[in-house]
């Protein structure tokens, strides 16, 4: 959580500064700040979640979809005691899953082809995000960063118009280059804050994952979501390397196995 907190302290800073230059006072902090819990705001309410289901182009369960998932997800949702989320499938092969907001997952048709334990056991790591709290941050997140992405964007606008500028002749084209070359020294460290801020959010998200799996395992769904990550992991390799691990939202199949055994262990030796 400590990252994702990070990213959305350095996403407001950026909104702050940028606002403070159109703004007098206070006003850009207040803008900044007023804009950010409303998006937070958003993130967490119903009209988010439908935004989020928009973008992941989600949408109802057709009869024969419904038959393959209902009975695995009402037996998660009894053995976790958890409330039976609203569920929604995205028209992709790919085989995926996504926890939305305060009480709702989005499965890939791809997913549809797997066996119904392994559909069970990624269903209880979707619910370990809803019950944990992960899939509402996550919500709250994605649109507090529409305040950097606005100021961003106000900064690199005016950047390209004052290079553009720079075609006036004499003192104003001189005045104009000046002014651009100040803009896009800010807009890259905007930018380097902004892939600062990805970072950190990325470590949250993989710190999430393992919380998601835990609360899997030890509600006895650990196999099955082994035997998922192992078929995963015998399908087509992402890009690998020290730069893409830091920018995935997900650990490496082998510490998210590993770390499940030991979540196995521990589930066993307590009960």
């Amino acid at each position: 959580m400590a990252g994702v907190v990070f990213s959305g302290i350095i996403n407001f800073f950026i909104a702050w500064t940028v606002f403070s230059v159109f703004f007098k006072g206070a006003g850009g902090f207040w803008i900044a700040l007023i804009g950010t819990v409303g998006a937070v705001a958003l993130g967490v309410s119903q009209a988010g979640e439908k935004i989020l289901v928009d973008v992941l182009r989600a949408r109802t369960l057709r009869p024969e979809e419904a038959s393959l998932l209902t009975s695995p997800l009402e037996e998660v949702c009894g053995v976790t005691q958890s409330q039976i989320p609203n569920l929604l499938i995205a028209d992709d092969e790919s085989v995926n899953a996504f926890a939305v907001g305060s009480n709702m997952a989005v499965v890939t048709a791809g997913l549809l082809q797997a066996p119904p334990e392994m559909i069970a056991g990624v269903l209880a790591h979707e619910m370990g995000h809803i019950r944990l709290g992960h899939s509402r941050l996550l919500a709250a997140h994605y649109m507090a960063s529409w305040m950097s992405f606005i100021a961003t964007w106000i900064v690199s606008f005016f950047t390209r118009l004052s290079l553009a500028l720079t075609q006036l002749e004499g003192t104003a084209g001189f005045v104009a280059l000046i002014f651009g070359l100040v803009l896009w020294f800010f807009n890259l460290v905007f930018r380097a804050l902004a892939w600062v801020g990805s970072l950190a959010f990325m470590a949250g998200s993989r710190s999430q994952e393992f919380d998601a799996d835990r609360f899997a395992a030890q509600a006895g769904y650990g196999p099955a979501l082994i035997a998922f990550l192992q078929a995963v992991e015998g399908g087509p390799r992402p890009q690998s390397g020290f730069l893409a691990t830091l920018m995935d939202t997900h650990p490496p199949a082998p510490a998210r196995i590993a770390a499940i055994g030991q979540a196995m262990g521990v589930g066993a030796s307590q009960s």
